[in-house]
């Protein structure tokens, strides 16, 4: 599964929530300080609608500037849903599932270093 290889890869670096809800698979990037960074997830009810299975997002309330600076990296293909700003993953990543796990983790990496000191 993708999450366990994104987990797995960044578990050292980064502390993780894993959130399992229904509908809903996901990790939660934090900071050192225990604070929000990225989000990480698979959602079933876009994934029918919009037939793209993989999510990055952040909230407005874990840091106004990231959110921003997220928002602008994705111009114009961010939503908010459900208290996220979330943008697609490439969706090429969750079809070559022999590459995805080292393309999803290369991109979760560029997402982190673009948030990483924008509200330390």
């Amino acid at each position: 599964e993708l999450l366990n290889a994104v987990e797995l890869h960044f578990k050292e670096a980064y502390a993780m929530e894993r959130l399992s809800r229904q509908g809903e698979l996901a990790l939660v990037f934090k900071n050192a300080a225990g604070g929000s960074l990225l989000y990480v997830g698979v959602r079933w009810d876009l994934w029918s609608r919009m037939h793209l299975p993989l999510w990055l997002g952040v909230r407005p309330d874990w840091g106004k500037s990231a959110a921003h600076a997220f928002s602008a990296r994705h111009q114009g293909r961010c939503f908010m849903h459900d208290g996220y700003t979330l943008c697609p993953a490439d969706p090429a990543i969750a079809a070559g599932m022999d590459t995805a796990p080292a393309a999803l983790i290369a991109l979760v990496q560029a997402e982190l270093e673009g948030i990483q000191g924008i509200d330390k």
